[in-house]
C-alpha cells in the first residue's frame, strides 16, 4: 500500500500483470468529482466475492439434499426461469472466455492481464454451480433458497457498480470494447432478474402432505421468512 502527500491511497495485492491498474486506488474512488472502481477491483472482489460465498455453501447445500424427503420430477415456471438464466449467464461467460483466449493467441498473452481470462472462467464455473442449486432445491421441494437469495444479491451489486462505470466509461471515452460490453448489457438484467426471481417462492404442492392447516412459512420466500412478512398471510 502506498501513500503520496496528497493522502491518496493506492494498493495492489497482486503481481505485476495480474491486472492492468491498481487494485485500489483512492484518487479513482474517492479523491474526484466522479467516483469510479478501478478495473481491477471490478474483475476482482465484484466477482471473486460472491463466487466464493457460492462455492463455500456447496457442502452445506448437498448435506441438505442427501437429507431431503423428496424427490420431485417436475418442474415449475420458476424454476425453469431460473435454470435458463445461468445457462444463459454460464453461456456468456464461455463466450467472454473464448473472447479473451482469441484475443491472448492474436495479439499475445502479455497484451492482456491474466484477470481478464480468470473472472470469465469463474464466472462461467459459478453460474453452472448456481443451475446445480437451482436443480436440487427443485427435487427436493424447497420453495426458496438463502444461499442463492444472498448470492444473487451480491452478483447484482457488483453488476450495478460495473454496468455504471462502463456506461460512464463510454459517455466519456467511447466504447473501448464493444465485444465485451455487449456482453455486459446482455447479462447485466439476467443477474437482476436472477435476483428478482431468488425474492419469490416456489410452490409445491408435494409439502402439504394432506396437513389442511400447513403453516404459511413453508411456502414463503426467504426474504418473506426474514422478515416475517409471512405471518400476515
Amino acid at each position: 500500500m502506498a501513500e503520496n502527500s496528497t493522502n491518496e491511497i493506492v494498493y495492489h495485492p497482486f503481481r505485476a500483470g495480474f491486472c492492468d491498474d491498481p487494485f485500489w486506488d483512492s484518487s479513482v474512488t474517492w479523491h474526484t468529482d466522479r467516483p469510479d472502481l478501478t478495473e481491477c477491483f471490478q474483475q476482482t472482489a465484484l466477482i471473486w466475492v460472491p463466487c466464493l460465498f457460492l462455492w463455500s455453501m456447496l457442502p452445506h447445500q448437498l448435506y441438505r439434499s442427501l437429507q431431503g424427503r423428496f424427490k420431485l420430477q417436475r418442474w415449475t415456471w420458476i424454476s425453469v426461469a431460473k435454470m435458463t438464466f445461468s445457462l444463459i449467464l454460464t453461456t456468456l461467460a464461455v463466450a467472454e472466455m473464448s473472447y479473451v483466449a482469441y484475443q491472448w493467441n492474436k495479439l499475445g498473452r502479455d497484451t492482456l492481464p491474466d484477470v481478464d481470462v480468470i473472472a470469465p472462467l469463474l464466472k462461467a464455473a459459478t453460474f453452472l454451480l448456481s443451475a446445480v442449486y437451482v436443480y436440487l432445491d427443485r427435487r427436493n421441494a424447497e420453495p426458496s433458497s438463502a444461499v442463492l437469495f444472498f448470492f444473487w444479491l451480491l452478483v447484482a451489486l457488483g453488476s450495478i457498480a460495473t454496468f455504471g462505470s462502463k456506461i460512464e466509461a463510454a459517455r466519456n471515452d467511447g466504447i473501448s470494447d464493444s465485444f465485451r460490453f455487449g456482453l455486459l448489457t446482455v447479462s447485466f438484467p439476467l443477474t437482476c432478474s436472477q435476483f428478482i426471481l431468488s425474492c419469490w417462492a416456489d410452490y409445491f404442492p408435494e409439502r402439504d402432505l394432506g396437513d389442511l392447516k400447513t403453516c404459511p412459512e413453508q411456502y414463503s420466500s426467504f426474504p418473506n421468512r426474514l422478515t416475517f412478512w409471512w405471518f400476515t398471510s
